[in-house]
């Protein structure tokens, strides 16, 4: 029996691991240029989540997994987090 996640992900394990949080932080930066960032203030303003959460919590993975980087001036996705949400852009759109 296939079944396709993306349409019934019960536990809402993504690609990588990811759960539904981190793919909300990952599809901010989906009409963000590679050479812009977003500060940690904006992430957590547009997820209304406390910096220390995204900080311990979420973005160790993304950033283990090369989606992201962090940057002086604060957030910035890789060329393999575009093509991540590129490739899975279903999930990007629920």
């Amino acid at each position: 029996m296939n079944v396709d996640l993306n349409e019934t992900n019960i536990l809402q394990i993504y690609p990588l691991g990811l759960d539904s949080l981190q793919l909300a932080y990952l599809a901010l930066f989906n009409n963000v240029n590679l050479d812009k960032s977003l500060s940690i203030e904006t992430i957590c303003q547009l997820l209304n989540e406390e910096r220390k959460n995204l900080e311990i919590h979420y973005e160790p993975w993304l950033i283990h997994c090369g989606l992201i980087t962090k940057t002086t001036k604060g957030r910035k996705i890789t060329i393999i987090g575009k093509e991540y949400i590129n490739n899975n852009i279903i999930l990007f759109r629920k």
